[in-house]
């Protein structure tokens, strides 16, 4: 994946493989969510049952059958479904996937349920998440469960009814539409800076010539197939009279167009890591940036996460080197971004 796509790529499987339960991925239509639900689809690794759901589920029944038929444990959801779906066929089914993801610690292995348009998901299927999610051995997670949906999404996990779920979140990404870079111009604007630039030196070279075939002692253009008149002859003047002296044209030299003067450039630049539920989480992650010698801090938004965000730093170039620093840290993903103004 390339771009934007791969950033959050990287910060989910750098997730997935720190085993951190619950990874939520908002962004707007056209941000390349189902595009980025497929790529986990192709490429997760052979010891990684998945379940990539991109249609939305209307229930929880739907969750339970889909999961239980991706993991290989039954062959036909759709006969299964025949049967009446009550409490206790519910809570049989949550068993029997808790059953089988405590049998892949032995395996070194673990499972992973993507949901695409999560925004639709009906409250009861996040109950049914909840409970698989819950399960784990020695603090590692062996189910990881991504969720992807639009930015109103965001809002639907501040309902109190998801609370208990929304404990369980470990990570939080958005995607964002591409923005050209500012400090490197598109290459049209370079074409036509060039074009200007020509045009400017055309017109400098042209009006200087002007003004030297307009200077005395230059050489008078002859066209070389019309031929000059003889020149009349002298005439003596009177005794008391004086020759006429010659006004020379007044001219003055072609203006030069200085270029303007550097402006400072005051902007600062920071490295957004990732943003995270709660703020031990958060502080956990700026102490480890700080180790690599890198300043960093965290700031919860209005959506109720504590971004991670390390900098600030004087130019993009030295924003950049801490990215690499951080990407050879295992901080997968992060992007340069320019600092928001001090309030």
């Amino acid at each position: 994946m390339a771009g934007r796509h791969s950033r959050a790529f990287e910060q989910v499987t750098t997730a997935i493989r720190h085993r951190e339960g619950v990874i939520v991925v908002t962004g707007e239509a056209g941000t390349g969510k189902t595009a980025l639900c497929r790529a986990l689809q192709e490429t997760f690794d052979p010891r990684i049952f998945q379940s990539v759901i991109l249609d939305p589920l209307s229930s929880d029944e739907d969750l339970l059958y889909r999961v239980l038929f991706d993991f290989g444990l039954i062959t036909d959801p759709n006969r299964a479904r025949r049967q009446p779906f009550t409490d206790a066929t519910r809570q049989t089914l949550v068993a029997t996937l808790q059953t089988f993801l405590r049998s892949l610690a032995s395996l070194d292995a673990h499972a992973v349920i993507v949901i695409n348009n999560a925004q639709r998901l009906a409250p009861r299927i996040f109950e049914a998440l909840r409970l698989l999610s819950s399960v784990d051995i020695d603090q590692a997670k062996l189910l990881q469960i991504v969720l992807v949906g639009q930015p109103d999404f965001d809002t639907r996990l501040q309902q109190p009814d998801l609370h208990a779920f929304t404990e369980r979140v470990a990570r939080h990404i958005t995607l964002r539409m591409p923005e050209p870079d500012r400090h490197e111009p598109a290459p049209h604007n370079n074409v036509w800076k060039l074009y200007a630039t020509a045009a400017l030196l055309t017109l400098v070279a042209v009006t200087g010539t002007w003004w030297w075939l307009q200077s005395p002692g230059a050489p008078e253009a002859q066209s070389p197939h019309v031929s000059q008149p003889a020149p009349a002859p002298a005439t003596t003047s009177a005794p008391d009279e004086s020759p006429a002296t010659p006004i020379e044209p007044a001219h003055t030299a072609p203006a030069t167009i200085a270029p303007p003067p550097p402006t400072a450039t005051t902007d600062n630049y920071q490295v957004v890591v990732a943003s995270f539920r709660t703020e031990q989480r958060a502080t956990e992650v700026v102490s480890q940036i700080e180790k690599l010698g890198h300043p960093a801090s965290f700031r919860f938004d209005s959506t109720g996460w504590y971004g991670v965000m390390a900098g600030p730093f004087e130019t993009r170039d030295a924003a950049r080197a801490a990215q690499d620093d951080l990407a050879r840290a295992g901080f997968a993903g992060t992007r340069v971004a320019q600092s928001p103004p001090a309030p």
